[in-house]
């Protein structure tokens, strides 16, 4: 048996810790960092292969995407949990999880899969709550540590990161925008309503220079690879990831227990 693991970079050393409390002889953990690994993952996996998948809730807008849906449509679904709901107190994480997986995938699991899973779910909740993981789970609120697939952490204060890069007020403030709403879309009228409380040629022209100027700051960063992101038309979008030497590369060999035939 087995459970999939879908989260990404800045999520890898969390989720390694989590891993490590779920994985026994007979259920192993495997991890990806892209949807589309996870799918081929999940197409080739045999008959009841696969008895949970934890997905990070940053791979979708949550008002726009239904990963249950997705798990739904599938030919063989398997119960999901989204690990990083913003929604359910901590305590309740269980009891939101199953009653989510009732409602979307019930009639469409094996009747006892859930019942199955419990363990493992109360374990997932248990670990979240704790200090060593809980802190460092990136969700609505941008993490202040990020932790590393080593087990390190490279902490980040956006105070810290301006002095260090000398950074403009007027730079920054955009910074801290991106920074409160990280890994979400935003409109660039909303940005502009932010930082000018109005919405025209020239304030648009003004935030262009802005996010330039932003863009050659992180080029200086090295623990942490920040990137603003052009998102459809007038839209953009913050990620933070770990630098390179803190990386965490998929085995070239992921899905050499499937089957291409």
């Amino acid at each position: 048996m087995s459970v999939y693991l879908l989260t990404k970079h800045d999520q890898i050393g969390v989720f390694k810790k989590i891993a490590a409390c779920i994985e026994t002889p007979s259920s192993k953990v495997v991890l990806f960092t892209e949807p589309t690994e996870l799918d081929i993952a999940l197409n080739l996996a045999p008959p009841d292969e696969v008895e949970l998948v934890l997905m990070d809730c940053r791979f979708f807008q949550m008002d726009l995407y239904n990963p249950y849906m997705y798990m739904a449509k599938r030919a063989r679904p398997v119960p999901l949990v989204i690990y990083n709901d913003p929604y359910p107190q901590p305590e309740n994480r269980v009891a939101y999880w199953i009653v989510k997986n009732r409602h979307y995938l019930s009639a469409l699991l094996k009747e006892d899969a859930l019942d199955n899973i419990k363990n493992i779910l109360d374990i997932i909740q248990g670990a979240l709550m704790t200090e060593e993981i809980g802190p460092y789970v990136s969700v609505v609120c941008p993490a202040k540590k990020y932790l590393t697939a080593e087990g390190t952490y490279v902490a980040f204060d956006p105070e810290k990161f301006r002095k260090k890069h000398f950074i403009m007020p007027s730079r920054f403030k955009l910074f801290e925008y991106l920074y409160a709403n990280i890994e979400q879309v935003v409109s660039e009228e909303d940005i502009c309503m932010h930082l000018w409380n109005t919405y025209n040629d020239n304030v648009r022209k003004n935030l262009y220079t802005y996010i330039h100027d932003l863009r050659q700051i992180f080029l200086k960063e090295t623990d942490l690879i920040f990137r603003i992101d052009r998102y459809k038309m007038k839209h953009y979008r913050l990620n933070v990831t770990l630098g390179e030497t803190n990386r965490y590369e998929i085995p070239p060999d992921l899905f050499s227990d499937y089957s291409m035939h």
